[in-house]
């Protein structure tokens, strides 16, 4: 288990997943690579916020107006996160 402030990080059975990176922008922001969620190969990325919370992530190959490979939508109980979502 890996944990970073109040949200740990677990993996199916358990154990920690293989990346975390913990950003900091002015906000706290999280990117979890687990089982190829997040994808190799980018070179862009956007983030959206929800008051304090960062509820998207958006990677883009070939710059902000490039295309997009990958999404995820973080979702939040009580403050905590509870979910990660990629489209």
């Amino acid at each position: 288990m890996i944990i970073i402030g109040s949200v740990s990080i677990i993996d199916s059975d358990g154990s920690a997943p293989a990346d975390v990176v913990a950003l900091e922008d002015g906000k706290k922001a999280l990117l979890v690579e687990l089982n190829g969620m997040i994808p190799s190969t980018y070179d862009y990325i956007s983030l959206s916020y929800t008051g304090s919370d960062l509820t998207g992530v958006v990677f883009r190959i070939g710059g902000a107006l490039g295309t997009t490979i990958a999404t995820l939508v973080l979702a939040y109980s009580g403050g905590n996160l509870v979910s990660v979502t990629k489209t």
